[in-house]
């Protein structure tokens, strides 16, 4: 086995070749701390650019919004209103459809009439009366005729019951008995009331006591085979014809006070009637499902009623009332044209050619508003100065005014009228 020698000294060509590998170290170490060094600046030198450039631009924006104006301005403003009322007369004629009116004398304005009329049918159900009831009882008596002739007995002959105590009825016709035969014969009691539904049983005829022979009170008698009935005295609901007239009565009261709702509803919403004058008109009136006299707790009673009026246009109402506000109110005050409302205080005349009415106008008023030269304070203000010189110039506003700029960032309204626009909220 061969030894390998061991220098302690480097040999000059290795330590050459070593000293060209420690510079190549070195070198490349001091490019890439270089290299780091230059990295690290440019992205120092990135986040500078990033951050000025980010700057720029907010300022860019701050001028565009600092002197940035609206293409559009809503201001809805919302005056207080007050009520002003009218009282004044106007005519009406039947036998013109044509709406008169005269702006220079309201007073010669005529409103066309137009008659109308409806049918309807009123029912109630009422109560019966409440009536005493006496009623006699009734039945029949079969009369035996057991002497030697045929008798004759008249209408009303008294038949005495064999039962106790005592009870009499009278023969409601006349008797003609033959002889050895028998008649039945309908009778009556003499007064009402339940002790007079009896049983069957024998009758004598008292009146035969007084004639001759004595054998014919004997001979001629009579016999029931059934209850007598229908004898009574007691209060009872009854059907009457009093009971029928106040239901008839009463319903027409309850038609007249919903007649003019019908009215209205048939007439439509673009018609007013005259209330004062209808005429309401009973065409038929009926019991239903029962007959006068009969017994019951209750029954339904119906009318039909026919009403007359005349109606007006309410479109010609409104055109008068506008036209008589405008020429009534002061300078300084407008109304709210779509808010009036229209009423009549008397009315006199129904049917005729001229109708003359008293009729109540009233409006919504409230301070004018001159729009424009409120557009000339808005022109190159903010949203704050628009509001506070609204104020001052219309001091007679319910709130401060809602104020709208598009686009929305803007901070001041435009310089030109054209783009603002006023709203006015009732």
């Amino acid at each position: 086995m061969s030894k390998k020698k061991i220098y302690d000294i480097i040999p000059p060509e290795k330590k050459k070749e070593i000293l060209g590998q420690n510079k190549e170290i070195l070198k490349k170490k001091s490019i890439k701390k270089i290299e780091k060094i230059e990295k690290k600046n440019s992205i120092i030198f990135s986040k500078k650019r990033i951050f000025v450039g980010l700057f720029l631009f907010l300022f860019v924006i701050l001028i565009y919004w600092f002197f940035s104006t609206a293409n559009v301005i809503n201001v809805d403003i919302s005056p207080k209103l007050d009520i002003l009322t009218f009282d004044t007369s106007i005519l009406y004629s039947t036998s013109t459809a044509e709406f008169i009116l005269s702006p220079v004398d309201l007073s010669k304005t005529i409103i066309p009439a137009i008659p109308f009329e409806i049918e309807k049918t009123f029912n109630k159900e009422f109560a019966s009366a409440e009536v005493a009831v006496e009623e006699k009882a009734q039945g029949t008596i079969r009369v035996y005729n057991e002497h030697s002739r045929t008798i004759s007995l008249i209408e009303g002959t008294r038949f005495l019951s064999s039962s106790e105590p005592t009870k009499q009825f009278h023969a409601q016709e006349k008797i003609i008995i033959p002889q050895g035969g028998f008649v039945d014969v309908p009778v009556i009691a003499s007064e009402s009331g339940e002790d007079y539904n009896i049983e069957s049983c024998t009758f004598s005829v008292p009146g035969l006591r007084n004639f001759s022979p004595p054998q014919l009170y004997f001979d001629i008698y009579g016999k029931s085979f059934a209850k007598m009935e229908g004898g009574r005295k007691d209060i009872a609901h009854k059907i009457t014809k009093e009971a029928l007239e106040n239901a008839k009565q009463k319903l027409l009261e309850i038609a007249d006070q919903e007649i003019v709702t019908f009215l209205d509803n048939a007439a439509g919403e673009d018609y007013k009637i005259f209330s004062d004058n209808i005429e309401l008109k009973i065409i038929e009136a009926n019991l239903m499902n029962r007959e006068e006299g009969e017994e019951a707790d209750s029954f339904v009673y119906e009318v039909k009623v026919k009403a007359n009026c005349l109606k007006v246009a309410l479109s010609s109402l409104l055109e008068f009332a506008q036209e008589y506000v405008f020429s009534n109110l002061p300078g300084h005050k407008d109304f709210v044209r779509n808010a009036i409302d229209v009423g009549f205080l008397t009315e006199q005349g129904s049917g005729v050619e001229k109708l003359n009415t008293e009729l109540r106008i009233v409006a919504k008023t409230y301070s004018k508003i001159d729009e424009d030269s409120l557009k000339e304070l808005i022109k190159g203000r903010n949203k704050k100065e628009i509001s506070r010189y609204s104020l001052e110039v219309c001091p007679e506003l319910l709130k401060a005014p809602s104020i709208k700029f598009s686009p929305f960032w803007a901070r001041r309204a435009s310089s030109e009228p054209e783009s603002i626009e006023i709203g006015i909220n009732f």
